[in-house]
């Protein structure tokens, strides 16, 4: 006899589930570990200084150029602190993935085909267990980082 919720265990379901589950763990390890605020000014910042120096290089402004030069160490230092910023959430997300990969879901559904999508051709489109993953982990990531505000 099946149980009222016996779908969440079929391949497709369980594996939506564990990849929304690890985008929203990834989502606030990015939301809690970094200032997403912070990083985008100094993206900004950095973008700015990168537009303006190729259009003086591509000119051949001199003169800008040169005033643009004095500023890169600052550009540096920003760009070490946005690769900081965002390394920082990086052993969370190692760690979930690597468990959830390693102990949850190649065991169980490596092999097999988990989806299939109809609208392809004649016959379905099959998806293994790593194409259903990154499908489902795109639309969790992009969704789950727009609510944290971290995209």
């Amino acid at each position: 006899m099946t149980q009222p919720l016996d779908f969440l265990f079929s391949p497709p379901i369980a594996i939506m589930l564990v990849s929304m589950f690890i985008s929203l763990v990834v989502s606030l390890a990015n939301r809690i570990l970094t200032n997403p605020k912070q990083l985008a000014e100094w993206r900004k910042e950095v973008n700015k200084w990168m537009t303006e120096f190729n259009k003086a290089k591509r000119e051949g402004n001199k003169k800008l150029l040169a005033k643009l030069k004095r500023q890169q160490p600052r550009i540096t230092q920003l760009q070490s602190k946005i690769l900081v910023q965002s390394m920082k959430p990086l052993p969370v997300s190692m760690v979930i993935y690597l468990f959830f990969w390693w102990m949850v879901l190649t065991p169980k559904y490596s092999g097999i085909p988990v989806a299939f999508i109809p609208w392809f051709g004649e016959e379905p489109l099959t998806l293994g267990l790593f194409e259903w993953y990154v499908l489902c982990s795109f639309l969790f990531g992009i969704i789950f980082s727009r609510i944290f505000g971290t995209s």
